[in-house]
């Protein structure tokens, strides 16, 4: 069972050494950004090595996420959408797998926030060079999506995920959560509509998904240990004063939907936003999902 953790690069309030280990089986680094030329900024050296060494001394796998929402107020759509329309997939690629050869990642994440139908045959082209280079290395190959399905029963931002964008990657980390049709933007009811919609109308295989479950509030994104250290009594619920989160409880829940559904795991966005107490989201799944029942 894959325990997959965003590690927020922006964040330095998170302390490597406390970081728990044994609970995770990857780590996500977030996030290397492209340019439009299809060259991509550097990351932190030292923050990354650090990273790198700890994860693996703990055999924890460590994937590059490329991608993101955004960076410096720019949507990063618009990035890889230029970077196709000027034939730069190619130059993208190679400067994604600098980046792999030089701090030894595991993998590379594509967090590319969202591929148009218009992208479909660049998105596939991206994948597939990116898969074919990589399973030289013997590397791993993940893409970030949303859960495609809104509580209403809308289907919206997965219209470049084809069946061989499926059948090329090693796992799809699906972000079931920021869902602004309900009051709760992630639900244990939403989770459970989305994965039967990845499973029976995408027809997924179960070992390509993995769970995505927020660390954070909505409307007002508020880390979960920020609402912590308000008031403990908010790892009782899921609502503070109109801010939605989920509780160790609903977390709870969710990865024994993980279990029942027989998938591949459960992601988190994101890890710098736990608590390292009995509160803590992250024991929260490892219990739940060691558990027998």
């Amino acid at each position: 069972m894959k325990i997959i953790g965003y590690f927020t690069s922006w964040d330095n309030d998170i302390d490597i050494e406390k970081i728990d280990f044994k609970n995770l089986t990857h780590i996500n680094y977030a996030f290397l950004i492209p340019k439009n030329d299809g060259t991509v900024l550097d990351l932190d050296f030292n923050k990354v090595s650090e990273l790198i060494e700890k994860c693996h001394k703990n055999k924890i796998q460590v994937f590059i996420s490329v991608g993101g929402w955004c960076y410096e107020d720019k949507i990063l759509n618009t990035v890889f959408e230029n970077i196709c329309d000027n034939q730069l997939v190619y130059v993208l690629v190679e400067n994604i797998l600098k980046v792999v050869k030089k701090y030894n990642f595991d993998g590379v994440d594509i967090d590319w926030e969202f591929p148009s139908k218009k992208y479909v045959k660049a998105y596939e082209h991206l994948i597939t060079l990116l898969n074919n280079k990589l399973k030289i290395q013997n590397k791993g190959l993940s893409i970030a999506t949303p859960s495609g399905i809104n509580i209403d029963g809308s289907i919206s931002n997965i219209e470049a995920i084809s069946d061989k964008i499926i059948n090329l990657v090693d796992w799809i980390n699906l972000m079931i959560y920021d869902n602004c049709k309900e009051e709760n933007h992630s639900s244990l009811h939403f989770a459970e509509i989305s994965l039967d919609f990845w499973l029976h109308n995408l027809k997924c295989p179960n070992n390509k998904l993995i769970l995505g479950v927020p660390f954070y509030s909505r409307p007002s994104n508020i880390p979960y240990n920020q609402l912590i250290k308000i008031s403990k009594t908010n790892s009782q619920h899921d609502n503070y004063q109109n801010e939605f989160y989920n509780s160790p409880n609903t977390i709870s829940k969710k990865a024994k939907l993980v279990k029942k559904a027989k998938i591949a795991g459960i992601m988190i966005w994101a890890l710098n936003y736990d608590t390292y107490d009995n509160t803590s989201l992250l024991k929260a799944i490892n219990i739940a999902l060691k558990h027998k029942n």
